[in-house]
């Protein structure tokens, strides 16, 4: 069975920056968000005609965007990405603060080569964009050399012969860039870290430092929740630093 969102990635990844490639990127980032646009809106973010969205619709398989908008909905719900039952804000926040005391020895570690390191690199997937922002920011107030690299940036080889913390943050779907990325500037002479969601934790073989799964109790992967989850343990982390 082909899914909907299997195809817009296969799109996505196009060589060339095509008005298709374009407009499946931005419902991929939608649907990271939780967020289903009609047809006007999904044109006016993607700055094409109403009949361009149609066309693409269509390319993917259906008689109008209509139709691909309820299968995607439908899918989502399908494939376990939006949870049946609200849980209580409070039980949320247990959860979450119980995962970070859980992985204590992670961060202990983490804190103590992040005092080391003269520079710091966090490659972050697109869902852990604004808290990895964050986390450079609160750095920053440490006086610490930290680069955000996401999926955007183009890897240019550069050597440094100073200690070097990288952390990897793999949540979300759509990484094969920011892998790739992270693969050509992978140095074993620096720390690397890792944190990942459950079903990413594995995608690369690097020796890492650490690895920290996203796997709190009460996790349903949409991108509200991971942001919390991010900026309490960057939060957490730099209160100990």
């Amino acid at each position: 069975m082909t899914y909907v969102f299997d195809n817009l990635k296969i799109i996505s990844k196009e060589f060339e920056d095509t008005t298709f490639k374009i407009i499946a990127k931005r419902i991929l980032e939608n649907a990271d968000r939780a967020i289903f646009c009609d047809q006007e809106e999904l044109a006016a973010q993607t700055f094409v005609s109403i009949s361009t969205i149609t066309k693409f619709a269509k390319k993917m398989g259906f008689s109008g965007f209509r139709e691909l908008n309820f299968k995607m909905k439908n899918e989502w719900r399908k494939l376990d990405y939006e949870r049946k039952e609200k849980m209580e804000t409070f039980e949320i926040f247990q959860s979450i603060e119980k995962w970070i005391h859980l992985n204590e020895d992670f961060i202990n570690t983490v804190c103590e080569k992040i005092r080391e390191s003269d520079f710091i690199n966090i490659y972050t997937s697109y869902q852990a964009n604004e808290s990895s922002r964050y986390f450079a920011n609160m750095l920053y107030e440490y006086e610490k050399n930290v680069t955000v690299l996401n999926n955007e940036f183009r890897f240019k080889a550069k050597k440094n012969n100073e200690k070097g913390f990288n952390l990897l943050i793999l949540t979300g779907r759509d990484n094969d860039t920011l892998i790739d990325n992270f693969s050509k500037a992978y140095d074993e002479n620096y720390t690397n870290f890792l944190i990942s969601s459950d079903k990413q934790i594995d995608k690369l073989n690097f020796k890492f430092t650490k690895k920290m799964t996203v796997d709190y109790s009460l996790d349903n992967s949409q991108f509200s929740s991971r942001e919390v989850v991010l900026h309490m343990l960057f939060f957490y982390i730099f209160k100990k630093i």
